[in-house]
């Protein structure tokens, strides 16, 4: 898998993110994704999420702790509303389904896990089913290009 970030700046604590491809959610249809940075040892993901309007994610619950700082746009976690500027936060075991309205979202996304658990999320599916989303996931999505992505099989990463 190539890494969108050169090699000389591997020892670096910088990411041009703008070098970082948006690759397609399939948690929101229509929606797209950076993951930053995956820190295995700790369980702790970053990432951007980038919301179109009138989009819904799929219900999903928590294992971690995730914030998101929205950059732009305004999305909507049951009635609780977050525009720009505003920051919100989740905790165990919250569920939810997050979306849109006329507005379109980019959120900053951090996901805090329990170091030794590397579960974070969990897809809620119509049927009670339940997909269970690691760490793992993450870290092979991480600065990844488009063209290794859609090489990828995503169900394989997942438990």
């Amino acid at each position: 898998m190539s890494n969108i970030v050169e090699a000389e700046n591997a020892h670096e604590n910088h990411i041009d993110t703008e070098k970082v491809p948006w690759l397609p959610l399939y948690l929101i249809p229509g929606a797209f994704f950076r993951v930053y940075n995956v820190d295995e040892e700790s369980n702790v993901v970053l990432q951007s999420i980038k919301m179109p309007p009138w989009s819904k994610a799929k219900r999903h619950g928590h294992y971690c702790k995730a914030s998101g700082y929205t950059l732009e746009g305004e999305w909507f976690n049951d009635e609780i509303s977050y525009k720009e500027g505003e920051l919100s936060w989740e905790v165990p075991p919250e569920v939810h389904a997050p979306q849109t309205k006329e507005k379109g979202a980019t959120i900053l996304i951090t996901i805090v896990g329990k170091p030794g658990d590397d579960r974070l999320l969990e897809e809620h599916h119509e049927d009670g089913s339940k997909t269970l989303i690691k760490t793992r996931f993450f870290k092979a999505l991480e600065r990844i290009s488009l063209e290794d992505f859609e090489k990828l099989d995503l169900k394989s990463l997942l438990d």
